[in-house]
């Protein structure tokens, strides 16, 4: 079977009730469902975990569910991504100060001790204000790209800030997330509700990371819980 037309053919059926929002060429696709030829995003974060996807989010029930509700999707408004608070926050981590994850940066800092970031290409994922691409700038990073769902106008020769539309097939030495997996697919900061939205996020990661790469991770965990619509906790 030719996968090329074969994937075509899927696609073409899959167009007539689902709009393609992102493409990586034969190794991850997102689509979503269309309504009346609209595309399904509500104005507001669901209040609670739709109905039609409580199996999927408590694997059937094993996973208990405690609330805990944000609507932060124009969580821009509120940011400052300007070239006076990166270099601020560049001299904060030189100084090894931590923000507002406190303990994460310190462990992070002694990963990157121990696993330098020194003329690395760097791949950021997301942040509400130019902190994780201070900290690989601060290590001397060769270059830091960071990932964010709206595009974000802040310039520096060592950075570049793009969307998922721009992403195609680069690939990264390291790639730095912090604090983010556990929001995907929960509407909090808006995009599409879905249980494995953080494990197509995770697929994604892996393959920008070139053979041998490095990720710096952090994610909430503890005992496995769905935080609605905060975050998530793993176990």
């Amino acid at each position: 079977i030719d996968p090329v037309n074969r994937r075509n053919a899927i696609r073409t059926a899959l167009s007539k009730t689902h709009e393609l929002t992102y493409d990586y060429e034969f190794v991850w696709e997102n689509w979503r469902r269309k309504t009346n030829g609209k595309i399904t995003v509500p104005d507001i974060p669901p209040l609670v975990v739709p109905e039609n996807q409580v199996e999927t989010f408590t694997e059937n029930g094993a996973i208990p569910v405690k609330h805990w509700y944000f609507n932060d999707k124009e969580w821009i408004k509120h940011s400052e991504f300007t070239i006076e608070k990166l270099e601020n926050n560049v001299r904060r981590v030189k100084a090894q100060e931590t923000d507002c994850y406190g303990t994460t940066d310190a462990f992070l800092y002694a990963a990157i001790a121990k696993y330098p970031l020194t003329g690395k290409d760097v791949l950021v994922i997301g942040g509400h204000q130019p902190w994780y691409e201070a900290v690989c700038l601060a290590h001397g990073c060769a270059s830091c790209t960071v990932l964010h769902d709206v595009k974000i106008n802040l310039k520096h020769e060592k950075l570049e800030y793009i969307t998922h539309s721009e992403l195609a097939d680069r690939k990264f030495d390291a790639i730095v997330s912090v604090s983010l997996l556990q929001h995907f697919g929960l509407g909090r900061y808006g995009g599409d509700i879905g249980a494995d939205k953080d494990i197509e996020a995770m697929n994604m990661m892996r393959s920008c990371l070139r053979l041998g790469g490095m990720l710096f991770l952090g994610i909430a965990i503890g005992n496995d819980t769905l935080v609605w619509n905060a975050h998530r906790i793993y176990g």
